[in-house]
């Protein structure tokens, strides 16, 4: 795995090089510079981010990178403040650490890592394919199941978010890009829909699960076949 570094202070930074096990591949990030591209160019699996004032303009930056599907983004602040966590992960961050001076850093560094190892290694062979005619067929626990586009493109955005929350507004964006139509009304039909295809008890959804105020995950295995 190819683990980014973007940090403010040099003892932050040392201390997350010394909390990375043999075997990941590291990378230093320069503040300055836009972070998006430089983590599009690389491949980055995880980003650990250091935020010493969080502005307006840095909760967009966050949002910005938490579309970068195959990158995890992790926020290290000084601010201990629950408000700014539950904030952070709306926005799409995987998870906040924030207590840099202790001990636990490296545990929390720890137990980040090997959490998105074993994410990666359940979702690596998801892959869907949409017919020419607007059709995907899902293989799920062996049932087989066929989606049409608009569910497909839902069903990949909830995928690839690798059991990370999403939000309303990310799924609407995902899934109809800027079309008017992808009202949040829209959004909870296809998710009813989703359901009622994918789930084994609809009414006691464990796949695509909900949480309020952070949105949508999806929990579970998941096998879609290439159709030709």
């Amino acid at each position: 795995m190819h683990v980014g570094i973007s940090c403010v202070s040099p003892r932050v930074q040392s201390r997350i090089h010394a909390s990375i096990p043999k075997g990941y591949q590291i990378t230093d990030l320069d503040q300055q510079e836009k972070l998006y591209g430089q983590c599009r160019v690389l491949g980055l699996d995880v980003l650990f981010r250091e935020v010493l004032y969080p502005t307006r303009a840095e909760f967009a930056q966050w949002r910005e990178m938490s579309r970068i599907q195959s990158m995890d983004l992790v926020l290290i602040t000084h601010d201990p403040l629950p408000s700014l966590k539950t904030r952070a992960l709306r926005t799409g961050a995987y998870d906040v650490i924030s207590e840099t001076g202790s001990a636990r850093i490296g545990d929390d560094i720890g137990r980040i890592l090997d959490s998105v190892r074993r994410e990666r290694r359940m979702f690596y062979n998801h892959e869907i394919a949409i017919r020419s005619y607007g059709e995907a067929v899902v293989t799920i626990r062996g049932k087989k199941v066929v989606l049409t586009r608009t569910e497909a493109n839902l069903l990949k955005a909830l995928i690839e978010s690798k059991g990370r929350y999403l939000s309303t507004e990310r799924l609407i964006a995902a899934t109809w890009g800027n079309c008017v139509a992808g009202h949040k009304e829209d959004l909870y039909v296809y998710i009813s829909r989703l359901r009622d295809k994918l789930e084994e008890v609809p009414g006691k959804p464990q796949l695509i699960v909900s949480s309020r105020g952070l949105g949508y995950a999806f929990f579970g295995e998941v096998t879609i076949e290439r159709q030709f």
